[in-house]
């Protein structure tokens, strides 16, 4: 008798972890990740700089929030979120990931820190309402801030999931919430996106760049921090804040010197801090116009109103 066996299919995050040199994935996984720094040799190095990235702004985040809930978090790595953030202040860390091979990883590198203040949930970020009635979120204290990572996530979910994502987080986080995001762009010259969405899409990962502005509208009525990579690599960065009276910080990593595209009318560069509805790009401040918060098919609230999530 002849038995079929089902090999695991490619996964964005042991591909990447393949991409940075990890020895972690299957043969597709490597295979997948060596077709694509043949095909862009620049990739891995946009995968990098966006990991770098995420670990500069958890530094950023912790100072202002000691909750940190990361959704599509990829496999552990040597710098993880926990530890950077609570480096810096004590903190919380909710890890999420839909891929069955990342949950066990984390749950097996996390019960090697029995007093890390850590969790991991497995779920797919997509059911955004299955995901915050995971016990272990909401475990978190919803009536204080909570910074949602979802770094090198974003491409690689469609026009719908990621708008009704990002409604349903606007609605429903506490006030003095952010939202911190990087995103692969689309039509870039130098470099040309299209065959490394080809490589993915035949390993069965879906991946979609966007143009800045419409990575931008994800921001709904929250003011935002947004960053186009200062190295020419195709990729952005995007931090909204609830809208509010307080401070909102620009990225002090941040250069001065990247370029970001906006509607509106340019004023006084330099500004570290912002008000609602401002949108301030690094190098270039811009007052942008406010799009109406999406509509949201979801009965929650904003759980600051009454201390717990709907």
């Amino acid at each position: 008798m002849t038995v079929a066996l089902r090999l695991p299919g490619a996964s964005p995050a042991r591909i990447h972890q393949a991409l940075l040199g990890a020895g972690e994935g299957s043969p597709l996984d490597h295979d997948v990740a060596r077709r694509l720094a043949q095909s862009a040799p620049w990739w891995p190095r946009t995968v990098q700089a966006q990991r770098r990235h995420a670990q500069r702004m958890v530094r950023h985040l912790a100072i202002q929030s000691g909750q940190f809930l990361d959704l599509g978090c990829g496999l552990p790595t040597a710098q993880p979120v926990h530890r950077i953030a609570s480096a810096i202040r004590p903190s919380r860390t909710v890890y999420v990931d839909r891929d069955a091979d990342v949950h066990t990883a984390w749950r097996i590198a996390l019960a090697g820190e029995p007093n890390a203040a850590a969790s991991a949930v497995r779920c797919d970020i997509a059911d955004i309402d299955a995901l915050l009635d995971e016990p272990a979120v909401q475990a978190l204290d919803w009536t204080r801030p909570i910074s949602v990572l979802l770094d090198d996530v974003a491409h690689f979910l469609d026009d719908e999931t990621m708008t009704r994502l990002l409604a349903v987080l606007r609605e429903c986080l506490p006030r003095g919430s952010t939202i911190s995001l990087t995103h692969v762009l689309a039509a870039s010259r130098s470099h040309p996106i299209h065959p490394v969405v080809q490589l993915y899409r035949r390993a069965g990962v879906g991946l979609w760049p966007r143009h800045l502005r419409q990575v931008t509208t994800w921001r709904g009525s929250w003011p935002a921090h947004i960053l186009q990579s200062h190295d020419v690599l195709p990729w952005c960065a995007v931090l909204m804040r609830t809208p509010g009276p307080s401070r909102f910080l620009r990225p002090a990593f941040w250069p001065r010197a990247a370029t970001s595209r906006a509607s509106g009318r340019e004023v006084a560069a330099g500004a570290p801090a912002m008000r609602p509805g401002v949108t301030v790009t690094a190098g270039r401040t811009l007052l942008g116009t406010r799009p109406p918060a999406a509509a949201v098919g979801s009965s929650r609230h904003r759980p600051g109103d009454d201390g717990r999530p709907a």
